[in-house]
C-alpha cells in the first residue's frame, strides 16, 4: 500500500509540474499539497512506525510550508519556519548523533558545508543590497538547518542500522531538496534563472519522494 501511495505522489507531482509550466494556478492549488498528502499517506501505510514517525512529522510540516507559499498573499517567513521544522524532524529521524568514524563521511560534510557557505555569502549579500536585511538572519539559520539535514542524510551511509539502498535514496533526496532551495533563493534574491519555478518544483518533489522512498525501504517496505 505504501508503494501505491508513492505512485500516486509521482503522478500528482507530474500534474503539478504541468500546472506550474502552464501557470494553471487552480490546478496547482490541488496538486501542490496533493503530493505531500500522498507522501504522508505512504509513510502512514509503511511498516515500523518507529522508523517513519519523525519523517511523517517532516512531511506534515512540508505540507504546511507549501500551503504558506502558495497562498495568494505569500507568507514567506511562515513557510520558511515550517520547512525549518520539517528539516529538524528529518534530522531527528536520521539520528545524526551516531557520529561516523570514517574520514570520507567528514570529508563529505566538509564539502557540502564549503559549497553552502559560498552560496550563502552571495545570497545574504544580495539580501542586504536589495534592502531585505531583516531576512538575513532567518535565511541564514534556515540554510544552516537544511545543510545539517543533508549531512545527516549522507551519514546514514555510515550507520550499520541503515539499509544500504535506503541510505543512498535518502542521501539523494536530501541533495535534491538542498538544490531546490538553493535555486529558489538564488532566483529570488541573487539573479533570475530561466524556468526557475518549474526547476525548483521538480527538484523539490524528486527530493521529497526519494526521501520518503528511502524511509519506506528502511522500514521494510
Amino acid at each position: 500500500m505504501a508503494h501505491l501511495f508513492l505512485g500516486v505522489a509521482c503522478v500528482v507531482a507530474v500534474l503539478d509540474w504541468v500546472a506550474v509550466a502552464g501557470e494553471r494556478r487552480r490546478l496547482g492549488y490541488v496538486t501542490k499539497p496533493g503530493v505531500m498528502l500522498a507522501l504522508l499517506a505512504a509513510l502512514g501505510a509503511a511498516q515500523r512506525p518507529a522508523v517513519t514517525s519523525w519523517f511523517a512529522v517532516g512531511v506534515a510540516f512540508s505540507l504546511l510550508g507549501d500551503v504558506f507559499l502558495m497562498l495568494p498573499r505569500e507568507r514567506f517567513l511562515a513557510g520558511l519556519a515550517a520547512f525549518m521544522c520539517a528539516h529538524l524532524a528529518y534530522i531527528t529521524g536520521f539520528a545524526p548523533w551516531l557520529l561516523p568514524r570514517e574520514p570520507v563521511a567528514w570529508a563529505l560534510a566538509l564539502l557540502v558545508g564549503v559549497v553552502a557557505v559560498l552560496m550563502a555569502r552571495s545570497i545574504l549579500a544580495a539580501l542586504a543590497q536589495k534592502g531585505k536585511a531583516t531576512l538575513r538572519v532567518p535565511v541564514a539559520v534556515y540554510m544552516a538547518v537544511i545543510v545539517g539535514m543533508t549531512i545527516a542524510a549522507m551519514w546514514t551511509n555510515f550507520q550499520p542500522a541503515w539499509d544500504a539502498r535506503a541510505a543512498v535514496l535518502v542521501s539523494l533526496g536530501a541533495v535534491y531538496f538542498l538544490l531546490s532551495d538553493a535555486l529558489l533563493a538564488w532566483n529570488r534574491f541573487v539573479h533570475p534563472v530561466g524556468w526557475a519555478r518549474l526547476k525548483v518544483r521538480i527538484l523539490y518533489h524528486v527530493g521529497q519522494i526519494l526521501l520518503v522512498l528511502g524511509v519506506i525501504v528502511q522500514a521494510g517496505g
